[in-house]
């Protein structure tokens, strides 16, 4: 016998006018199942019913029956392989644009529906370019201008809503923007015409309008033009202000449509001086009835203060300045906070990025204290990296990292015992050491970094024992032992684009965004670096360096502390480590200058052979790749390590107890110097490099045993002399030292001969050395330089010249 679905199939192709009710109900039960969704696929690839919805689609006499058919193939579309089927089928696409297209107000319903069918078949991707392209495009903006019909019932302002809807279902494919959007009679039109209604009956065709709107400007290409035309900006900012007749779903997507533009670099000062965008977004972000408009209210102005022009007039607004701080919400204990707060911190955290409003913002408590509530919330339980607390307090994190930029903070915000507490908690809290969350640790030893520039804080970090506890021992010392693998990469900040801005973190990360798994090594890696880099700041404090080098003993040796560390550091042989390495060699270099440590640290063989290794560091010819990229003539970080061990080299030559040892360790110690002698500096770091060598060697002849061998050493003497030839800009420190060096030689009984004939002597010298029987030209370089290099000099070393001539 038949089944129900036979049985239903055919009551539902009757056609005489006696079988209209019971053909209307065999295509409503049909309907219903095609709700199923298990039923959709089948029903869809059975031709005798999609044959039947068809006809009941165009049966125009029974209007229940036409109602059910179109149903069930709106249902049936709305699987996706069924939409890519159904609209490349003549006949079912053929019915729905007849339908669609035929106004008539008495089949209002079946138009609705068929417009409905449109709208699901364009939700498939693979549908919006082909129906464009037909006549469905042209059916849609018929049917979305009212001024070529009379909206007289709810049903026609569906129909037109729908009709929208469709073309914001268009607006999702990149290309067809470009083609609606220059539309500009007929698609662009009619949405501009929607936007602007007024009526409460349309109100669901504003929503799709401004809806679109949005779509159209994700495309990059499209937010410069939509912003330029006068009537897309004025629409958009009115929608954007709050209006209690329309919905608020039309001001969510004008706002969201400001959102899009505040993408555009070229707009963001243009829609910061527009006084409309302006009210409108302080206005969404201050009181967004909803979250969706005070999100996207709060994200624009976060995109637009990323315009340096627009940063200090932003945080001078004071309704901004009070929205903003308002938007936050520490009042709640749940980790489970609402996107709001994130965006209003990430939002503060970029006007940070300014100098002028850093000391400013620092100094508004309100805003201080909830950041400080915000970093200091321990929610282990209900962390995972993608909430809206963990950004809050990463960007809360940063927001103090800015702070401490400023060096009017640095030494208030050290006293603060909140701020103290929240460096410390991050820097041992487990949720920073690995994943995500070695952001927030990496910020604050940064910020660590930058509160330790002020003198009284180095000295307070190590001499209070309170201090040293928590923030060395636990968190500074903890925190810069090396890395087992240096990751690819370096932890780079970056700039806002601008030359007076720099940016000390890396790129917001906005909420839903996640560090990639092979950036967390490096960042981890850029912490350890920070934390090592206040260890040698501590260092450099006079004070400090005593006590710091003392607990350095045989003992402790290998057991994490300041010293150790540096140490560690200063010795790694793999050039991947040279970041570290450039570090350490500076904190040893700090710690040579007391004089109480240069003697044992000359004496030490593993720090002597570390500063000495560092000193003789040159370009070579068979450098890798990474040595070849640490060389750089503005300066790279194998210039650093290179001028950090010539300073400590040249500290240490200051001990008297060491310059003669210095000077008979002919093949290391004493090369360093001379080859730093002859380096021509084309950066800083290059010059502070010969600058170094030159002391080295004036501390040197401070020592009356060195003064003689030191003038007769023909390499030295022409490194020296060289040096004090040179009078440009970058090598006027080296020139002083090289004049005083001269000086110390000038005192010896047995230099003061040769020093005075100069260039003849020094020929006479050299062929005796040599057995060479040519004379010397009268042209050679160091002729010149005997000669000429004390006279050019003379103010800066008058006293040599004036015993020379003495003796003379």
């Amino acid at each position: 016998g038949e089944g129900a679905r036979d049985i239903l199939l055919r009551v539902a192709n009757y056609n005489s006018r006696q079988h209209q009710r019971a053909r209307a109900l065999a295509m409503c039960a049909l309907q219903e199942l095609s709700q199923a969704h298990p039923n959709r696929e089948p029903m869809w690839t059975n031709s005798r019913l999609v044959d039947t919805f068809n006809n009941g689609a165009l049966d125009s006499d029974n209007a229940r029956s036409q109602e059910c058919a179109l149903a069930g193939i709106v249902w049936l579309a709305t699987l996706p392989s069924n939409a890519v089927s159904m609209w490349s089928t003549n006949g079912t696409r053929e019915v729905i644009l007849y339908t669609a297209g035929k106004c008539n107000p008495f089949h209002a319903q079946a138009q609705k529906l068929a417009v409905a069918a449109l709208q699901t078949l364009a939700q498939t991707h693979e549908n919006r370019k082909p129906m464009w392209f037909s006549r469905a495009s042209f059916i849609v903006i018929r049917l979305a201008n009212p001024s070529l019909f009379e909206l007289i019932s709810p049903i026609q302002h569906e129909i037109r809503a729908r009709a929208l809807a469709v073309l914001w279902t268009f607006a999702l494919n990149d290309e067809l923007r470009q083609r609606m959007f220059w539309d500009k009679f007929g698609a662009m039109w009619v949405i501009g015409i929607a936007a602007a209604t007024e009526c409460p009956l349309q109100s669901r065709a504003r929503v799709y309008a401004y809806a679109t709107y949005s779509r159209l400007a994700e495309s990059a290409r499209l937010r410069a033009l939509m912003w330029y035309d006068p009537i897309i900006r004025l629409l958009v900012i009115e929608g954007s202000e709050w209006n209690p007749t329309f919905r608020e779903e039309s001001r969510a997507g004008a706002m969201a449509t400001l959102w899009q533009f505040s993408f555009d670099p070229q707009l963001k000062k243009p829609m910061w001086a527009c006084r409309g965008t302006r009210l409108s977004l302080i206005s969404g972000a201050a009181n967004g009835p909803t979250d969706k408009v005070q999100l996207y209210a709060i994200y624009s102005l976060r995109n637009l203060a990323e315009a340096v022009s627009n940063q200090v007039s932003m945080w001078n607004t004071p309704n901004l300045q009070t929205a903003l701080i308002d938007a936050i919400d520490c009042t709640k204990t749940s980790c489970l906070r609402t996107l709001p707060d994130a965006f209003a911190l990430s939002a503060l955290q970029v006007l940070a990025y300014s100098s002028i409003n850093q000391q400013s913002m620092w100094k508004t408590n309100d805003l201080v204290d909830q950041v400080l509530i915000v970093a200091a919330r321990d929610c282990e339980d209900e962390f995972y990296d993608d909430s809206p607390c963990w950004h809050s307090r990463q960007y809360a994190l940063a927001m103090l990292l800015l702070f401490s930029e400023a060096k009017e903070n640095r030494r208030d915000m050290f006293q603060r015992p909140e701020v103290r507490g929240v460096l410390k908690s991050t820097c041992t809290a487990p949720w920073t050491e690995n994943g995500e969350g070695v952001v927030g640790r990496t910020y604050v030893l940064e910020t660590l970094q930058f509160l330790a520039d002020e003198d009284t804080t180095a000295d307070a970090l190590w001499q209070n024992p309170a201090y040293r506890s928590s923030l060395v021992d636990e968190c500074l010392v903890a925190n810069s032992l090396l890395p087992k693998r240096m990751p690819v990469g370096q932890w780079r900040r970056e700039t806002m684009g601008d030359d007076d801005t720099e940016t000390l973190v890396p790129v917001l990360f906005v909420a839903t965004q996640e560090l990639p798994a092979g950036n967390q090594a490096v960042v981890k890696a850029g912490g350890r670096m920070y934390a090592l880099g206040v260890l040698t700041t501590i260092a450099k404090r006079p004070d400090n360096q005593f006590s710091m080098w003392d607990e350095y003993t045989p003992v402790t040796r290998g057991i994490p502390s300041a010293v150790d560390n540096l140490v560690a550091a200063c010795s790694i042989k793999d050039a991947r480590f040279n970041d570290f390495r450039a570090i350490g060699c500076q904190g040893l270099a700090n710690l040579a200058e007391c004089a109480t440590n240069k003697k044992p640290m000359w004496d030490d063989a593993e720090v002597r052979a570390c500063m000495v290794r560092a000193g003789n560091e040159h370009p070579m010819y068979d450098m890798d790749e990474i040595q070849e990229n640490q060389w750089r003539p503005d300066g790279g970080v194998l210039n650093d390590v290179r001028e950090a061990g010539m300073r400590g080299l040249a500290n240490l030559a200051a001990c008297l107890g060491v310059t003669l040892a210095i000077w008979l360790d002919a093949g290391t110690a004493r090369q360093a110097l001379q080859l730093g002698t002859c380096i021509t500096p084309t950066n800083e770091q290059d010059a502070r490099t010969r600058e170094n060598a030159c002391r080295g060697f004036a501390n040197l002849a401070q020592s009356e045993d060195n003064r003689e061998a030191i003038w007769r050493n023909e390499e030295v003497r022409d490194g020296i002399m060289e040096a004090a030839k040179d009078t440009s800009c970058l090598n006027t420190g080296a020139r002083k030292f090289c004049m005083q060096t001269l000086n110390e030689l000038s005192e010896n009984s047995q230099n003061q001969p040769t020093m005075w004939a100069g260039a003849e002597a020094i020929a006479v010298a050299r062929r005796r050395r040599s057995g060479m029987s040519r004379r010397l030209s009268s042209s050679s370089t160091t002729v010149r330089l005997g000669q000429v290099s004390i006279a050019q000099h003379n103010e800066d070393g008058g006293e040599a010249w004036a015993r020379l001539a003495g003796f003379a």
